[in-house]
């Protein structure tokens, strides 16, 4: 589990890092003081492991960052704006990682709340982090 969380804090780290938006620990709106920022998901996250010969496996971790923003003119414009500039960090993220083991990081989808909580926003994306870690 240690793996996990230092998955998840570099992941949180990098998104900070490459957008310039906020990290916070609590994954409810009503909690979040500075705008715009992210929570990783470490609350839902799962994983599927495949072993290979010479002790090596290869993990499939999925895990959620939600964004949350605020604007008087266009709550949407600045979720989507968001998710564009998370998606980029995520991109970036395999390359800049491969020490961690880490093979590919993709958002598999993204949804935002279309102005349901205008003049907030919130952004959910679905993340896969593939990695090789030993096995004993």
């Amino acid at each position: 589990m240690a793996r996990l969380s230092e998955i998840r804090t570099a992941l949180e780290t990098w998104i900070v890092a490459e957008t310039g938006i906020a990290a916070n620990q609590t994954p409810y709106i009503e909690d979040v003081n500075e705008f715009p920022s992210i929570n990783v998901g470490k609350y839902n996250a799962k994983r599927i492991v495949q072993y290979y010969g010479n002790s090596q496996s290869i993990k499939t971790y999925f895990l959620s960052v939600r964004a949350y923003v605020w604007s008087d003119d266009n709550s949407i414009t600045a979720s989507e704006d968001a998710c564009n500039d998370i998606e980029r960090a995520i991109d970036g993220f395999t390359a800049a990682h491969r020490a961690l083991g880490i093979y590919n990081a993709q958002v598999n989808d993204l949804h935002t709340d279309e102005g349901l909580f205008s003049p907030y926003g919130v952004a959910d994306l679905n993340i896969t982090i593939t990695y090789e870690e030993e096995y004993t």
